[in-house]
């Protein structure tokens, strides 16, 4: 059948026939015996399947390239415990790809949230299930007081049209954002972070304050 076709395939001479079948198997035994394939696109792919065997997503966490351990980052069927291991992985676009994974534990997140890295951190905050606690971890971290780039070119998650805006102006378009720090983030120095306020809050108060602000672009957007 299938099944012990790919598993023949599974040791073929030719690097791209693995990793073609490490990419389409659904078996998690021939998944298995291409764990420690000598090749590290292969790896990459076994790291990408979904049916590839949690402990050998774990035993992948820990591989030397870091293209393979992105995979593993990317895998929604990672053990939790590997995938926070990994938010303090030492090559940023293992963090970029963790950050997009969608069944991220909480500690990945609040580690992430603190990360130097414009990309790591611009890429958490399109993350479907921040916290208002992550949120506040984040404007806590140095770099809220900066413009966030554009990612860069060569970056999968790149956006050709992306605007550089300023971390904090991110967070307070957050429908998850905590009204205290919609408070904090409605008296910011910059118009855009207020304007962003202005058209995402929902506390009256803070309506209320902003609809006197001295910047007609804020009591507009009130």
């Amino acid at each position: 059948d299938m099944l012990k076709i790919f598993m023949h395939l599974a040791s073929d001479e030719d690097v791209k026939i693995r990793t073609e079948v490490a990419r389409v198997t659904p078996d998690p035994e021939t998944l298995h015996l291409m764990l420690t394939d000598s090749d590290p696109d292969v790896r990459s792919m076994v790291a990408h399947n979904l049916s590839t065997k949690r402990d050998d997503l774990a035993a992948l966490a820990s591989d030397p390239h870091d293209w393979v351990r992105s995979s593993v980052a990317q895998n929604i069927n990672c053990p939790p415990m590997k995938l926070v291991e990994l938010a303090n992985d030492p090559d940023p676009d293992v963090r970029v790809y963790l950050a997009h994974n969608q069944c991220l534990p909480m500690a990945a997140m609040s580690i992430l949230a603190s990360d130097l890295d414009f990309d790591v951190v611009h890429s958490l905050l399109e993350h479907r299930w921040l916290t208002s606690e992550v949120l506040h971890l984040i404007l806590q971290n140095p770099l809220s007081q900066f413009v966030c780039p554009a990612t860069r070119p060569d970056h999968e998650f790149s956006n050709p049209e992306q605007v550089p805006v300023l971390i904090r102006e991110q967070v307070a378009r957050h429908r998850f954002l905590s009204p205290e720090d919609a408070l904090t983030l409605s008296k910011d120095e910059v118009v855009s972070v207020r304007v962003q306020v202005a058209e995402h809050c929902f506390t009256l108060s803070i309506l209320g304050d902003l609809s006197r602000d001295p910047d007609e672009y804020v009591r507009s957007a009130v």
